[in-house]
């Protein structure tokens, strides 16, 4: 069971307990203003002058059913998120096995077409041109999978890795020649801002993970040649860095849900771009194993993003 099950069964045991304290709790005071004012009715010789009050029943009764609607509306809402959450998990898990086995077809397509191509003496150009669309669409379905697969295992539960210290500036050093070739070759990568000459708690193969997720996504909604700017800062103990594009953007109410699981935020061609929506899932999911925070911003449709990842130094 997930942590977030748990989350809202222990939210939903807490709401049907305040209900229920809170109701008892209104029938208990009836019952004493009641008995209070009987007593005083006797001390007083009262009981001449009026017939003894009737128990205000109908309040009793108010509070009872009250009680008892509230507490079927939290069962039915609880019994509704179980039912939600098995859904989402046998989704994860259908999404798994049909990554799992694309895999085999997909390396056997690779093999098969390497195998061809050797044998292959003296091509066209049109047969370089074909093989060419061959690679880059098996390599785009090959990194689809992947990323199906990496998220249905991050959805069952990040992977538990020791954080260790990790030099942001020299990582950020290291990475730029990989983050170049997932751009492409026409593309402008700049570095601006403050210089990180500290270090961070995280795991390396995570934020490889989130950063090429980002310039993956520059690339794919880049209008022209791909631009981004990589704006790094420092304030205190607390750091950002910054990754602006100047592609087709998404509207500014989307600036939350981009980041939800398969959600695609509308910029003008849904479909003429390839991916799947998990790119930005998985980086919020990776940000947030690592203590950090991911946000995104953007002025609106063919105004660029930027998506900002921020925490804080470790302690020397």
């Amino acid at each position: 069971m997930t942590r977030r099950r748990w989350l809202w069964i222990t939210f939903s045991i807490a709401l049907a307990a305040l209900i229920g304290t809170l109701a008892t709790t209104y029938n208990v005071v009836l019952v004493q203003d009641y008995r209070k004012m009987v007593e005083y009715a006797r001390q007083s010789n009262l009981f001449h002058l009026a017939s003894t009050p009737a128990p205000p029943m109908w309040k009793l009764i108010f509070g009872t059913t009250g009680f008892v609607i509230a507490l079927v509306g939290v069962i039915v809402f609880l019994f509704k998120v179980l039912k939600e959450m098995k859904v989402n998990q046998l989704q994860s898990e259908f999404i798994a096995h049909v990554s799992h086995e694309l895999k085999t077809p997909i390396a056997t397509l690779e093999l098969t077409g390497g195998l061809l191509r050797s044998e292959q003496s003296g091509e066209s150009a049109e047969h370089r041109r074909l093989w060419q669309s061959h690679d880059e669409e098996l390599g785009r379905l090959k990194r689809q999978v992947e990323d199906l697969l990496e998220a249905a295992r991050w959805q069952a539960g990040p992977p538990k890795r020791r954080a260790v210290p990790i030099h942001l500036g020299e990582f950020i050093q290291r990475s730029c020649t990989r983050w170049r070739e997932i751009l492409g070759p026409d593309a402008k990568l700049s570095m601006e801002g403050d210089a990180l000459d500290f270090t961070v708690l995280g795991d390396e193969q995570k934020m490889e993970l989130l950063f090429s997720n980002l310039m993956d996504n520059a690339r794919k909604f880049a209008t022209d040649r791909p631009r981004v700017r990589v704006i790094s800062g420092r304030s205190g103990g607390l750091w950002s860095i910054s990754v602006e594009d100047e592609g087709r953007g998404f509207p500014a109410e989307q600036s939350r849900r981009i980041f939800q699981r398969f959600h695609r935020a509308p910029h003008g061609a849904p479909y003429a771009i390839p991916g799947s929506g998990l790119g930005l899932h998985l980086c919020r999911t990776v940000s947030r194993s690592m203590g950090w925070r991911i946000s995104a911003s953007s002025a609106g449709i063919g105004h660029g993003a930027t998506v900002t990842i921020s925490g804080k130094a470790a302690r020397k």
